[in-house]
């Protein structure tokens, strides 16, 4: 059976593990929340595509920075 192309970030870390690559799970989380991985949102879960991910790894995308709100709270001092 192939393995499938678009994947969980639970399955993609398992995956990645499966074939010796050395990236943890929170690696993967952090990538697809700070948009330097592209990935699917479906439901409650995003969907990460296998040679995306492999091309990420080879050459990593900076993080996209959101732009600061105006308004709302902010932490005051130091």
């Amino acid at each position: 059976m192939a393995a499938r192309l678009m994947n969980t970030v639970d399955e993609t870390f398992t995956r990645a593990q499966a074939e010796n690559i050395g990236v943890s799970k929170n690696f993967i989380r952090q990538s697809v929340r700070n948009g330097a991985l592209p990935c699917v949102r479906a439901g409650t879960k995003y969907l990460i595509n296998w040679n995306a991910f492999m091309s990420y790894l080879e050459n990593p995308a900076p993080a996209v920075q959101p732009e600061p709100s105006i308004g709302g709270i902010r932490r005051v001092g130091g």
